[in-house]
């Protein structure tokens, strides 16, 4: 029975999650086929896969030799979700006469855990790592308003407004 071994890079990280795999074995290898964990598969017997998907899959190589013997050898990746950065401020529509604004965090699609501000007047206290802050305008004008957001696991997305 060949003894078979794979090599997958990159088999944590947030969506899509690509990784590399390849394989060898102690007998001369005459097919590969990979089951990917999530209903796809490859007969190649080095591939890359990318997984759309958050969650835990389990990897599955099975190698036949030219003698008809077959091994098997598996591995697993894991792919966190990305959240979607989303917000709104409040008082709307925003004036001079309430220049005070909450600012709300909507993102979703994931557990975040860091949030970074920026509200766009260039001073030195224009941030925040709050997750729902206040923030007061000293003057009017149109600011452009940036949120960045961030998981446990480093997923990350950012938006404007």
């Amino acid at each position: 029975m060949p003894v078979v071994t794979m090599s997958p890079t990159n088999t944590v990280g947030c969506v899509p999650l690509c990784v590399t795999f390849t394989s060898s074995s102690t007998s001369p290898t005459q097919s590969c086929l990979w089951n990917f964990g999530d209903g796809k598969s490859s007969s190649g017997c080095n591939t890359n896969y990318c997984y759309n998907g958050a969650g835990s899959y389990n990897i599955t190589l099975t190698v036949t030799d030219f003698n008809g013997c077959v091994g098997t050898v598996s591995a697993t990746a894991t792919a966190y979700p990305v959240p979607d950065a989303d917000f709104f401020g409040t008082p709307q529509p925003t004036s001079i006469l309430e220049p005070n604004i909450q600012f709300v965090d909507l993102s979703t699609g994931a557990p975040i855990t860091n949030w970074h501000w920026d509200f766009g007047a260039f001073g030195i206290s224009d941030t925040s790592i709050l997750q729902n802050p206040k923030y007061l305008y000293g003057d009017t004008g149109t600011y452009l308003v940036y949120l960045h957001v961030e998981t446990a696991y480093g997923c990350k997305d950012s938006t404007f407004k």
